[in-house]
């Protein structure tokens, strides 16, 4: 009797055991799905909070065209780079939150977008003088990683010290668009063809629409022109043929500075503008170096009719 009883104590130890092994295994199994679903509130809810973050940047954005701001390009220009600073910061990995790679990598990839589409709308925006829609587009692409020249940390800190401009501001022709021919990307250079109005500014505005359309096509491919040289952002704008460099000079020109690679570049894109020129457009690009406030990654070229003889070396011919 005394082993039955014994026997039946052990089976409701055991009995025991299990129900307590299956209540743990339980409490453990519902206690990570809860903390899954803490993980995974979290992460929606940091996920949720930058996509706000860049559709009030878009808004902000949207201001930028409010008609208190017709005239005062000095406030529209300031509002204009706190938005490509607070845009160009680092999208998210999430690598924190314990939740599936995939969501993780879909989230940040749509994060990247709506950032691209902040700055693609942030480069569009027109300032009137192109020294300083320069200048943008330096903070635009100041992430850019260059192929063409390894930059130390003192050269890099030395493209940004400002230099004695050597020629005025430019000023584009009131009324007249700009004519963006290829997308704005993170790599290669980016180009602004100008092309004098007055006269002549039928025929240059045809020839530098035509040479833009030339360069878009590498542009948008990420085809090189040359070894180490490829396109960025291709855009057509007039200027003023009042403007000294552009009127008493004239002729046509491709201008940079004494930033890393920019003379290599310089002469590609040169070469590539007289090559799609042709020789029955008159006087070829010469290449010009200006003493100006060095600006990465942007080259500019001006077309327009020729009125001197050229004041500098001529790209070479393809």
């Amino acid at each position: 009797m005394i082993e039955v009883v014994e026997r039946i104590g052990k089976i409701i130890a055991l009995v025991a055991a299990i129900i307590a092994a299956g209540i743990s295994a339980n409490t453990l199994l519902s206690n990570r799905v809860k903390d899954r679903q803490l993980q995974y509130s979290a992460f929606r809810t940091a996920v949720t909070a930058e996509e706000a973050y860049y559709r009030a940047l878009y808004a902000d954005y949207m201001l930028l065209f409010a008609k208190d701001l017709d005239g005062q390009q000095d406030l529209k220009l300031a509002k204009l780079r706190g938005l490509i600073a607070f845009a160009n910061r680092k999208v998210p990995s999430f690598v924190e939150f314990d939740v599936a790679d995939a969501e993780k990598l879909e989230a940040t990839a749509r994060l990247k977008q709506m950032q691209a589409t902040v700055l693609n709308s942030l480069g569009e925006v027109e300032v009137a003088d192109p020294e300083k829609q320069a200048q943008i587009t330096q903070l635009l692409f100041s992430g850019k990683v260059s192929k063409i020249a390894t930059v130390t940390e003192a050269s890099a800190a030395a493209t940004q010290k400002p230099a004695t401009d050597a020629e005025p501001p430019v000023r584009a022709a009131k009324g007249e668009a700009i004519v963006r021919l290829s997308p704005v990307s993170q790599t290669g250079w980016d180009v602004d063809l100008f092309w004098c109005s007055g006269p002549d500014g039928a025929v240059n505005a045809e020839i530098a629409k035509k040479l833009g359309a030339s360069l878009s096509e590498p542009a948008k491919s990420g085809r090189a022109i040359a070894p180490g040289v490829t396109l960025g952002q291709i855009r057509v704008r007039s200027v003023s043929a009042t403007y000294p460099a552009a009127g008493a000079q004239a002729g046509r020109r491709v201008v940079y500075d004494s930033g890393p690679g920019e003379g290599d570049a310089a002469t590609a894109i040169g070469t590539s503008l007289n090559a799609a020129l042709g020789s029955e457009n008159g006087a070829p690009f010469t290449l010009v170096e200006a003493s100006r406030r060095r600006t990465q990654w942007y080259i500019s070229a001006f077309v327009c009719a020729p009125r001197a003889a050229p004041v500098s070396r001529a790209a070479p011919a393809p």
